[in-house]
């Protein structure tokens, strides 16, 4: 009996030891949304993008649903709340803000749901915004719609961010082709952190987000937007003038440290393409150039230096006739780069590339 006492006696004091530790377990400081669905019945493309950056969710609402009370189905991170709350309805035809609380109640987040129109193949750069924060804010350009901002354009100047000041590669600048402003894009040292990292920023400029991936840098940058229904692209035009920097290398991180070994008789040449791809997911760098997915593509083929703005006019190259471009969900993508070759880190410092008043030139498909 006695025996039989302790071993009850030494079960509670168990249970009451494992209660203390449940008790006194940290609340959660995180307030992220990490999934935000909708019925893709009122979508007109199957994509939902959610910058974390600009904290910014887009949709791609069908026009007859921009006034329908629809409700989102919300995820956040652990233990932490959102108002308005998951499967409340709600009606995106203007912005709509969301609020989430952490599980300790200590940090709130704001995220701003946008309904926005696959439309827009014309680019002129005239629209810039300011995000980050403190000390470290950069600039990317914005396409205004029926009044409605649309961040659609990202860079990899949020990943510098983190442990560089300004200035970023990506930024706007007063020698444009035509109008106050095009886009400027410079090819600058990389960052290092924690031993990772990419050994040479590649300025660049593309439709599409950014989330950062320390481990697998090339992976950040998400390239896609929807494409157009019922429209069949078959130019890509613009101007952009060109100047590469000096000394064109090959960029690696080693014991934790960027170093470079200059390739000689090279010279850094500038990228300048757009893709169209099929799905609902969109690419990175890693497969950008090379998805099977890829189903036609406008290429500047030599990117060679302009000293003043030159004028492109490149075919779109099909590599697939069998396109229902009325019903089939497509994704695209315009990217400039300061160094084609900074996917695999190769590139000269002070590259830099100016675009201007660029266009998916398109047909419509009967």
């Amino acid at each position: 009996m006695i025996k039989l006492i302790r071993q009850l006696s030494i079960c509670f004091l168990g249970m009451a030891l494992c209660y203390g530790c449940i008790k006194s377990a940290p609340l959660s400081p995180e307030a992220d949304i990490e999934t935000f669905t909708i019925d893709s019945s009122y979508l007109d493309v199957n994509k939902i993008t959610i910058d974390q950056i600009n904290r910014t969710i887009l949709l791609y609402i069908k026009g007859d649903s921009i006034d329908s009370p629809i409700k989102p189905v919300i995820t956040t991170t652990k233990g932490a709340s959102v108002s308005p709350a998951s499967g409340v309805p709600v009606v995106f035809n203007q912005p709509v803000e969301y609020t989430v609380t952490s599980e300790d109640g200590q940090n709130h987040k704001k995220y701003t749901v946008k309904a926005v129109a696959v439309t827009g193949l014309e680019y002129e750069f005239e629209n810039w915004m300011q995000s980050g924060s403190d000390n470290r804010v950069y600039e990317h350009p914005v396409e205004i719609n029926n009044g409605v901002t649309e961040p659609i354009w990202s860079s990899g100047n949020p990943g510098l961010t983190i442990v560089n000041d300004p200035p970023y590669p990506t930024q706007k600048t007063t020698d444009s082709y035509q109008g106050q402003y095009a886009a400027q894009i410079t090819t600058m040292p990389g960052t290092v952190l924690f031993g990772l990292g990419a050994p040479l920023a590649a300025g660049s400029l593309f439709l599409g987000s950014f989330e950062l991936n320390i481990a697998q840098p090339l992976q950040s940058t998400k390239f896609g937007q929807p494409f157009a229904k019922a429209k069949k692209p078959v130019r890509f035009t613009g101007y952009y003038k060109y100047a590469p920097g000096p000394t064109y290398s090959q960029f690696v991180i080693t014991n934790g440290k960027i170093t470079s070994t200059p390739i000689s008789g090279a010279q850094d040449t500038c990228a300048i393409y757009v893709i169209v791809f099929r799905g609902s997911d969109p690419l990175d760098g890693t497969n950008v150039s090379n998805s099977p997915r890829i189903i036609a593509r406008a290429e500047l083929k030599q990117g060679l230096p302009a000293s003043g703005y030159t004028a492109f006019n490149i075919p779109f190259e099909y590599y697939d006739d069998h396109i229902d471009w009325k019903n089939e969900n497509l994704l695209f993508t315009v990217v400039f780069s300061s160094s084609k070759g900074g996917n695999e880190y190769r590139g000269a410092l002070n590259s830099q590339l100016k675009v201007d008043h660029v266009e998916v030139v398109c047909e419509d498909v009967n």
